[in-house]
């Protein structure tokens, strides 16, 4: 069914909970009649048409969701003029333009999502234009350029943060360590250069760390093995060399892929006699899966994923 032009008469309505409803059609204009609302959840259906203007009407309105859904047109800047907004996902929509600088207004905004969407800029602008209260920030999969400002620290609160599969270039800023409360932090299938930033060890709540298919070098910093939370690291396809030893001794580690750098060996990740670190991994790939890539490979008997072996010229799965 479609969302009928008459919600707008509810005047008393204050939370709509539509999501995985099969619902068609566009919202309409007369939700912005809905002055007591505080949140409207239309998530995954098959809604196209533009996110009415009239949503700005909604002073009390504080989370707007409506990712998986066929959205097109731009994000309206009257978001910004919704103070108590708290959480706005428009994640996997066709949506397109900017994201709006008047966003900055909202000083409440926990979390945004608009990942997936054909929305374009400046990540620097983007970010500087972002309120400091946010929490949980995804802008992946959208052709977004520039570099990472230093001023990304401003964005203190964060928890997860992805920029993954845009056209992010530059180096890593050294500021990005004061982001103390990341447990996320996803840059892969970017543009990046440079070394990684020693300040990354500073990031002790990290989890998750992404920065496969970039174009970084040099060796990694020894303040890697301050990351004693981490799980899953990504540092694949770059250009990193020397012994990745910083990784030998990360406790909680259990999904790690080093394959296509130029790295001299595993940094004693294989040793077996380790009372810490390689126990808990469950997925190891250090070496190319392309059988044509011999310039690459080292010696790993503890990897699980698959591993070019030059002397029978196989890909094994351990």
């Amino acid at each position: 069914g479609t969302i009928p032009p008459m919600i707008g008469s509810l005047s008393r309505l204050r939370f709509m909970r539509a999501g995985t409803n099969l619902l068609t059609g566009s919202i309409p204009t007369e939700i912005g009649n809905l002055q007591d609302a505080e949140s409207f959840d239309f998530h995954e259906n098959t809604l196209n048409g533009t996110i009415p203007t009239e949503v700005g009407e909604i002073t009390q309105l504080r989370n707007f969701l409506a990712y998986g859904n066929e959205l097109s047109g731009t994000i309206p800047t009257e978001f910004g003029g919704i103070f108590v907004m708290q959480q706005l996902n428009l994640h996997l929509n066709r949506l397109s333009g900017s994201i709006p600088t008047e966003l900055s207004n909202c000083r409440t905004l926990r979390g945004l999502d608009v990942g997936r969407n054909q929305i374009t800029g400046n990540i620097g602008t983007i970010l500087d234009n972002l309120p400091s209260s946010l929490v949980t920030l995804f802008l992946h999969v959208m052709p977004l350029n520039g570099t990472l400002p230093p001023s990304v620290s401003r964005l203190s609160l964060l928890n997860a943060f992805s920029i993954q599969d845009n056209r992010v270039s530059g180096s890593l800023p050294s500021e990005i360590g004061r982001l103390s409360w990341l447990n996320v932090f996803a840059a892969s299938q970017n543009l990046l250069t440079g070394t990684v930033p020693s300040e990354i060890g500073q990031l002790t709540r990290l989890v998750r760390l992404q920065f496969g298919e970039n174009q970084l070098n040099g060796t990694l910093p020894d303040e890697l093995s301050n990351l004693s939370d981490l799980a899953i690291l990504d540092l694949s396809e770059n250009q990193f060399s020397g012994s990745p030893t910083a990784l030998a001794t990360l406790p909680n580690l259990e999904i790690l892929y080093l394959q296509d750098n130029m790295f001299d060996d595993v940094g004693g990740i294989c040793d077996g006699n380790m009372m810490m670190g390689t126990a808990n991994i469950s997925t190891f790939s250090a070496n190319s899966c392309n059988a044509d890539d011999q310039t690459s490979t080292i010696a790993c008997p503890c990897c699980t994923e698959c591993c070019f072996v030059p002397w029978n010229g196989t890909c094994l799965a351990s």
